[in-house]
C-alpha cells in the first residue's frame, strides 16, 4: 500500500480557471450578472485583506519557484539531499495513516529521539531538550561542531508539524556535515529514533537489511546451495546442501574459499562474503578453494540457481510418531509441513500416529502461513482476528474443513523465544481444545506489521494487534502451556534451578498496551527436569521424549482427553525427575527432600563475601556464601536463594540450600569469575529467598545485602608503525604496480595496563587490485612499553591506482576489547623503473636532526630520527634515497640531500642510533577530578583533557562523551592541529548504574575510548 500524494494534492488545490474578455461579451440574465458582480466584490475584499493583514515571517521553506529549481539542480548535482528528508516524509506519512494506536505519537519526543540516534553515529552533533517551568520540552539545541543553533517546538503539536521542524533541523544539520558522512545513514538513523518511541518492532529497515528479510520469507534465493562461517579470519563452509550448485561443483565442508572473483576473503566479514556469493539464478561466480592436502587453490566456476531455504526439519520417531522442527514461518512452510507429513507417514508405512509440532526459538514470521499451518489441524472456527486502530479495521480468518488433520493427535512445543506466528498457531491450537502445548511461557508478541517498500529501502510499520479465537490478546502475556517444562542443571559449575521471571515482550521499554480481553491461564502440571541428555537418543531432549510418550500413551484428538488419560504418565514423569533432581544435588552436598512448611518460615540469613578488604579486582574469582539459620521449630525443606543486582554479573546466581533443621544453619557458596575487561565500580546486589519452586519470595524474611567494589584492570593503549617490504619487486620501500610486498607493522603498547592476547589484521576496504594473501597475525600478550612486530602479505595488481590502496588495519586485545583501528596511509608509485642498488657508503648527517623513512618516498612513515652529525652507513640506494639499516631485518630512508659522504679511514657502526618513532598513536584521556564509582548525587563534573599524539592531516580533533546510548557533550579543537582539549562536562545521573563513555577522535579514523561506571544510590536493585 502506497500513499497517493499527487492525488491529494489535486483534491486539496483544485484548479481555478480565469476567462478573457471576450468570454464575458454575451449577455447573461440579471440574476446571473449580479451572482458574478458579489463574486467580483467579494475577491477584491480578500485580496485587500491579504494586502493588509500581517501573517508575521513565513517559513523558509517557502521559497521563490527559482530558488527552489536551483536548489533542486544543485542537489542533483551532489547527490542525495539529506535536508529534504524525502524518506522521513513518507515515512511519517505512514505513520499518521495506518499505525495501530495514534496516541503513542508524542510528536516532541520523537523529534528528541530521532536527533538521539543520528547522535550514536554523528560525533559532531549534539541535541539537547530545552524545558519550560513546567517541565515540558518547548525546544530543543543543536551543537553540530561548532555551529550551535536553537529550535522552538512551541507549536509540534502533530506528525506533521514535527515533519517540517525536522526538515529545518537536518537542513542546518546538513549545512555542517562533514563530507565522508553517508547522508542515507544519518536519515535511517532519524527515522528509527522516530520509530524507537512507538514499539519495539516498527523500523526502517535499510537495503541491506530489507534484501535479508525477502529472501528470508520467501523461502528462496539465487546462490550457491552452502552453509559457511567464519574460522580464524578465514571464509570456511560448514555444510553443503544436497542437490544444488555447490555439490555439483564438488565443494565439501571445512572447504575454505580462499578468494571470491578477484577479491580475497581474508577477514571478510560473514555479510560481505554472503552478498558477494549470492546473485541472480543463471549468473556465474568464480570461487577458489583451499582443501587439506591441496598444494595451491583450485578455482571453480559455479553457476547459481534458485536455493530453497529450509523452514522445516522432520523426523520419524519409535510407534509411528512424526516430529517436526518449524524453524520459521515463510512462504513455503505449510506445504513443507504437508510434504514432511506425508513423508513420514510413506516411511512408516501408514499414516502417522500423531505429530509433535516443535515451535520453540521460532521467532515467528508471515501472518498468512500461520493462518495456513493452523488450518492443517481445524476443521472450523477462527483462527485469528487482526485488529487496527480504535477496532476500525478487523479482519478474520476463518479455519476451511477441507484437508485437514483434524483427528491426528497433536503436541505443540513451546517456549520463551516461540514469538508473534508460533503464537497465533499455538493459540489457535489451545483455544480450540485441538492439541496439548506444552514447554514455556511464550514471547508474548501479539501485534502484525507490515512492510512499505520505500526505494530499495522498507518501513516495518505495526498496524495492528491479532487476538486468538475467543478475542484474547497475548500482548506481553503470551500462550501459557497445559503442561509446564521447567529445566534445571546440576553440575560441578554450578546450580541453576529454573525461576519463572519477567521477559519476552513485557520487558521492552516500548511495547505496545493490551487494551484487549486478556484470559490468564494456569498451567495444568508443571514437570521440572534435568536438562541433560539421554545417552541412546542424544538428539531428542527430554520434551521431545515426553511429547512422544504422551502422544503413544494417551493420544487423543481433544487436549482435555490427551491431558486427562496422560496423568499418569506426568506423575511418573514428574517423581522420576524429581528423584534425578534429589540425586544430583545429594551428590553436591544438599538435601533436597521435600517437607511441610510451616505456614510462617522463620529465616534469617546473611550474605558474606570471602575477603578481607572487600575489594576485588577484574580476572579475579569471586566467593560469596549465603549463610541461612532456621529460628523456628520445625524444618524448613527446599530453601533457595536467587542474586539479584543491576549488574549482569551479580545476578541470577542460584544458592540451593535445601533442607535447613530447626535450629540449625546452612550455607551455601557460588563462585564466579570477574571478567578482565570489566570496568571498576560498584555494586550492590541482595538474594531473595524461595521454597522450592515457589516464584514469590518467602514473605517477612529480609533479603540480605552486600554491596562489591571492583578495581578494572589499567588498560592498554597502541600505537604502530608501517613500512612496506618490496624486496622482491623493485626494493624502494614503495607500492608499485605488479608486486608482491610485505606489510612490517610495529606495535607498541603505550598505555598503562597490559594486553594480554592481540590480534592484529588488515582488511580490504574493496578495492580488486590489492589482494591480501596472509591477512592475520596473533600476538601473545603486550607489556606497558613492550613492542612486537606483525607481518602481512599483499599481491598487488598490474592495473592499480592510488586511490585503489583502501585498507584498513587493526589491533584489539581479545581479552579487554581495546582496540586501534586505522584506515592505512601507504607510499605508492605508478611506476617501479627505480630499482635499489646494493651499494655501501658512509655519510655524515647535517647539523639538524634528520628524518628516516619507512621507504624511499616522503610520504612514507617517518620510522625516527637521527641526531646531528651522526656517522652513518648505509647498504644501497634507490634513485635519490638511500637505505639505512637499523635493526635486525629493519631498514629506514634518508633523503640524499641530507647527507655529506664521509672518508673510508673513519669508523661508522654498521647500524645507525636511531631514535626510532612509532609514529601513529592512539589519543590519550586523563581525568583531573578523583573518579568515583558510587554517589547520591543527581549529577557529577568530569574533567580532563584529553591528547593527540598523532593526527590525520588537517584534521580536527574532537571529544565526545555518552551516557549509555545518549550523547551529553561533545567540544572540538580550536583548529586542524590542535594536540590537546580541555573538558569539563555536568553530567546527569539516573538511578542505578551509568556507564560514561569518553570518546577521543583524532580525525575521522583514529579514536579513544575510556569508560567508568558510576552507581547512583537511591534504587534497588530489581526484585
Amino acid at each position: 500500500m502506497q500513499l497517493n500524494m499527487e492525488g491529494r494534492a489535486k483534491a486539496l488545490y483544485p484548479v481555478t480557471v480565469f476567462k478573457t474578455r471576450s468570454q464575458f461579451n454575451n449577455k447573461k440574465p440579471l440574476s446571473e450578472r449580479v451572482r458574478w458582480w458579489f463574486a467580483g466584490a467579494n475577491f477584491a475584499i480578500a485580496i485587500t485583506l491579504l494586502l493588509l493583514l500581517d501573517f508575521g515571517p513565513r517559513s523558509h521553506h517557502f521559497d521563490d519557484s527559482a530558488k527552489y529549481a536551483s536548489k533542486v539542480v544543485a542537489d542533483g548535482a551532489n547527490g542525495y539531499s539529506l535536508a529534504r528528508l524525502r524518506l522521513l516524509s513518507r515515512c511519517v506519512g505512514y505513520i499518521r495513516t495506518n499505525y495501530v494506536d495514534p496516541s503513542r505519537a508524542n510528536a516532541r519526543e520523537m523529534i528528541i529521539a530521532s536527533l538521539d540516534e543520528v547522535e550514536r553515529i554523528l560525533p559532531s552533533l549534539i541535541s539537547n531538550a530545552i524545558k519550560n517551568k513546567k517541565g515540558d520540552i518547548s525546544g530543543i539545541q543543536i551543537q553540530m561542531g561548532q555551529a550551535t543553533r536553537s529550535f522552538d517546538l512551541g507549536r509540534i503539536t502533530d506528525l506533521y508539524t514535527m515533519n517540517w521542524k525536522l526538515i529545518e533541523i537536518f537542513e542546518f544539520v546538513s549545512q555542517n556535515l562533514a563530507p565522508e558522512m553517508d547522508p542515507h545513514d544519518i536519515e535511517y538513523a532519524a527515522v528509527n529514533g522516530i520509530l524507537r518511541t512507538l514499539d519495539p518492532h516498527s523500523r526502517l529497515l535499510e537495503p541491506r537489511l530489507f534484501r535479508e528479510m525477502k529472501m528470508g520469507t520467501s523461502g528462496r534465493f539465487g546462490g550457491l546451495g552452502i552453509v559457511i562461517g567464519t574460522r580464524d579470519g578465514q571464509i570456511v563452509i560448514q555444510s553443503v546442501m544436497e542437490g544444488t550448485p555447490a555439490e555439483k561443483a564438488g565443494l565439501k565442508s571445512k572447504d575454505r574459499i580462499v578468494q571470491i572473483e578477484a577479491e580475497s576473503t581474508m577477514n571478510m566479514s560473514l555479510s560481505e562474503a554472503v552478498s558477494r556469493l549470492r546473485g541472480v539464478a543463471g549468473t556465474p561466480v568464480v570461487i577458489w578453494i583451499m582443501r587439506k592436502n591441496f598444494v595451491e587453490p583450485e578455482k571453480l566456476r559455479i553457476v547459481r540457481s534458485n536455493i530453497a531455504l529450509v523452514s522445516v526439519r522432520h523426523k520419524l520417531l519409535k510407534d509411528g510418531v512424526g516430529y517436526v522442527h518449524v524453524k520459521n514461518f515463510q512462504q513455503n512452510t505449510d506445504g513443507d509441513l504437508r510434504n514432511a507429513i506425508k513423508s513420514m507417514g510413506m516411511k512408516n508405512g501408514s499414516p502417522i500416529t500423531g505429530l509433535v509440532l516443535d515451535l520453540r526459538n521460532n521467532p515467528g514470521g508471515l501472518l498468512s502461513q500461520a493462518v495456513q499451518i493452523s488450518d492443517l489441524f481445524l476443521s472450523r472456527g477462527n483462527v485469528v482476528t487482526t485488529v487496527g486502530s480504535g477496532n476500525k479495521v478487523r479482519e478474520e480468518k476463518i479455519a476451511s474443513p477441507k484437508r485437514t488433520y483434524k483427528d491426528l493427535p497433536l503436541i505443540v512445543l513451546v517456549n520463551e523465544e516461540s514469538a508473534s506466528a508460533s503464537e497465533i498457531v499455538a493459540g489457535a491450537i489451545r483455544n480450540h481444545n485441538r492439541g496439548l502445548i506444552v514447554g514455556q511461557k511464550t514471547f508474548g508478541k501479539g501485534s502484525v506489521q507490515v512492510i512499505y517498500e520505500i526505494d530499495d529501502a522498507a518501513l516495518k510499520l505495526t498496524i495492528a494487534q491479532y487476538l486468538t479465537p475467543g478475542d484474547e490478546s497475548i500482548q506481553g502475556v503470551g500462550i501459557t502451556p497445559h503442561i509446564e517444562l521447567a529445566p534445571m542443571t546440576v553440575a560441578k559449575k554450578g546450580i541453576e534451578l529454573n525461576v519463572v521471571g519477567e521477559g519476552g515482550e513485557s520487558r521492552f521499554k516500548n511495547h505496545l498496551r493490551n487494551d484487549a480481553r486478556v484470559r490468564k491461564y494456569q498451567s495444568e502440571v508443571r514437570v521440572q527436569y534435568l536438562n541433560d541428555l539421554e545417552p541412546d537418543e542424544k538428539d531428542l531432549d527430554f520434551p521431545i521424549r515426553l511429547a512422544k510418550r504422551m502422544i503413544t500413551d494417551a493420544g487423543q484428538a481433544k487436549a482435555d482427553q490427551m491431558l486427562k488419560r496422560a496423568q499418569p504418565l506426568l506423575a511418573l514423569a514428574k517423581r522420576e525427575q524429581t528423584n534425578r533432581l534429589i540425586e544430583a544435588l545429594d551428590r553436591m552436598g544438599v538435601d533436597w527432600q521435600n517437607g511441610n512448611n510451616a505456614a510462617k518460615t522463620q529465616l534469617k540469613s546473611s550474605l558474606n563475601l570471602d575477603s578481607s578488604t572487600r575489594a576485588l579486582k577484574a580476572g579475579k574469582e569471586i566467593k560469596l556464601s549465603l549463610a541461612v539459620s532456621n529460628r523456628g521449630k520445625t524444618d524448613a525443606y527446599r530453601v533457595r536463594g536467587l542474586s539479584r543486582s543491576d549488574s549482569h554479573l551479580l545476578s541470577g546466581h542460584h544458592f540451593v540450600l535445601g533442607r535447613i533443621p530447626a535450629g540449625k544453619t546452612r550455607t551455601a557458596t557460588v563462585k564466579f569469575k570477574i571478567p578482565r575487561a570489566f570496568p571498576a565500580q560498584a555494586i550492590p546486589m541482595h538474594v531473595d529467598l524461595y521454597l522450592d519452586s515457589a516464584t514469590e519470595r518467602i514473605e517477612g524474611v529480609e533479603s540480605p545485602r552486600i554491596q562489591l567494589a571492583i578495581e578494572g584492570l589499567p588498560r592498554p593503549r597502541f600505537a604502530y608503525t608501517i613500512q612496506v617490504n618490496d624486496s622482491d619487486g623493485n626494493g624502494d620501500g614503495v607500492i608499485n604496480p605488479g608486486e608482491s610486498v610485505t606489510l612490517k607493522v610495529r606495535i607498541r603498547n603505550i598505555g598503562k595496563g597490559r594486553a594480554f592476547k592481540l590480534l592484529a589484521a588488515l582488511k580490504n576496504q574493496g578495492s580488486e587490485s590489492v589482494f591480501i594473501t596472509k591477512g592475520r597475525a596473533w600476538l601473545d600478550g603486550l607489556a606497558p612499553g613492550e613492542t612486537k612486530d606483525a607481518a602481512f602479505e599483499l599481491e598487488i595488481r598490474e592495473a592499480i591506482k592510488a586511490s585503489d590502496l583502501k585498507l584498513r588495519f587493526s589491533v584489539e586485545d581479545t581479552i579487554l576489547r581495546a582496540r586501534l583501528r586505522h584506515s592505512l596511509s601507504l607510499p605508492y608509485s605508478p611506476s617501479s623503473q627505480r630499482k635499489f642498488v646494493l651499494k655501501e657508503d658512509r655519510w655524515n648527517t647535517s647539523h639538524s636532526p634528520s628524518a628516516v623513512y619507512a621507504g624511499a618516498d616522503g610520504s612514507s612513515n617517518i620510522v625516527g630520527f637521527l641526531p646531528p652529525d651522526t656517522l652513518l652507513r648505509t647498504d644501497g640506494k634507490a634513485g635519490d634515497w638511500h637505505r639505512v639499516p637499523i635493526a635486525d631485518k629493519l631498514f629506514g630512508w634518508i633523503p640524499a640531500d641530507g647527507l655529506q659522504p664521509l672518508g673510508k679511514r673513519k669508523t661508522v657502526p654498521k647500524r645507525a642510533k636511531l631514535n626510532q618513532l612509532i609514529q601513529i598513536q592512539q589519543p590519550n584521556i586523563e581525568f583531573t577530578n578523583k573518579t568515583i564509582h558510587k554517589t547520591e548525587s543527581p549529577n557529577l563534573t568530569l574533567s580532563g583533557h584529553a591528547s593527540f599524539p598523532w593526527l590525520d592531516k588537517n584534521q580536527r580533533p574532537d571529544l565526545y562523551i555518552f551516557r549509555g546510548q545518549h550523547k551529553l557533550f561533545f567540544s572540538a579543537g580550536e583548529s586542524p592541529g590542535v594536540r590537546s582539549i580541555p573538558f569539563e562536562a555536568k553530567i546527569d545521573l539516573k538511578e542505578g548504574p551509568n556507564r560514561i563513555s569518553i570518546y577521543a577522535r583524532a580525525g575521522n579514523n583514529l579514536l579513544y575510548k575510556k569508560d567508568v561506571v558510576i552507581f547512583r544510590h537511591g534504587s534497588e536493585a530489581k526484585r
